[in-house]
């Protein structure tokens, strides 16, 4: 198959075909005319405009080579020269952004601010035209591997700061896995683990986050890059906490042997005090 363009006056002919050899298809350009120095590219955009990528240089009827897959699909190719670029040529190539398939992490246990990295194939090497769903957000790449193949082999992303634990979509170019999207969980950074966490309550007043677990109430300020604990009460075995009240108070009880007493913990200063006996 050969798609030629028709020759202006002072334009680059280019000459595009297509062969199967050696297992594979190979798709061969050549042009004339025009003016040296000459650049090839070539885009699955019909319009040019998007997705081009520099093949190589050469001089006024250099042939170029390049290997196509099997299930090839249309490629777009052209030639500028010192005078312009020549009318685009269409002919069957492979398509260099293919279905990308199902990623995997690199890294999990993240928080705010670190950067998640899912390696895969077939990605798009600049990082903006890569994006991954977490949850309702979806995120741009902030860099990617180079496999050396013409495409990445691994996209990073910045975990945002309102980020949680969710599916993480991949998707480059509208094309995404048909499934297999891998679980990124979200851990605070610099929290110890807790054993038998009994109550996770939220204090809009300060905005932070309480937890009572084995042996423990702690008061967290979780919602920032670096997570810190702000207070930790530790004269309870198995505390419950209620939720948190409009005036910004909390309630305890212990329940290592039954209720016998119940306090009240002021979120704003932290202060512990009797509320009631039993």
């Amino acid at each position: 198959m050969a798609l030629p363009v028709p020759e202006a006056a002072d334009a680059v002919a280019l000459t595009v075909t297509k062969t199967w050899g050696s297992g594979a298809w190979q798709i061969n350009l050549s042009w004339s005319g025009g003016t040296a120095p000459y650049t090839t590219s070539y885009s699955t955009d019909p319009s040019f405009q998007r997705g081009d990528r520099t093949l190589a240089t050469g001089s006024s009827g250099y042939a170029l080579s390049v290997t196509a897959n099997a299930s090839a699909t249309l490629e777009c190719f052209a030639v500028t020269d010192a005078n312009g670029v020549s009318p685009a040529v269409q002919g069957m190539g492979s398509d260099p952004y293919p279905d990308i398939p199902a990623p995997t992490i690199q890294q999990d246990g993240l928080w705010w601010g670190d950067s998640l990295t899912l390696n895969g194939n077939y990605l798009d090497l600049t990082p903006q035209e890569n994006f991954v769903g977490l949850a309702a957000r979806q995120v741009q790449a902030s860099s990617v591997m180079d496999g050396g193949s013409g495409y990445a082999t691994s996209a990073t992303f910045p975990v945002p700061d309102d980020g949680r634990g969710a599916y993480a979509y991949l998707s480059t170019h509208g094309s995404s896995p048909a499934s297999g999207a891998p679980f990124i969980h979200l851990y605070p950074r610099g929290i110890s683990a807790y054993t038998n966490i009994r109550c996770v309550i939220y204090a809009p007043p300060t905005g932070h986050v309480w937890v009572a677990a084995d042996g423990k109430v702690d008061e967290i300020d979780v919602f920032q890059h670096d997570p810190a604990i702000v207070r930790s009460i530790t004269s309870y075995t198995k505390p419950y906490l209620s939720r948190c009240t409009s005036d910004g108070r909390i309630f305890v009880v212990d329940g290592v042997t039954g209720p016998s007493e119940i306090d009240q913990i002021n979120v704003s200063s932290g202060a512990v005090t009797l509320y009631a006996s039993t």
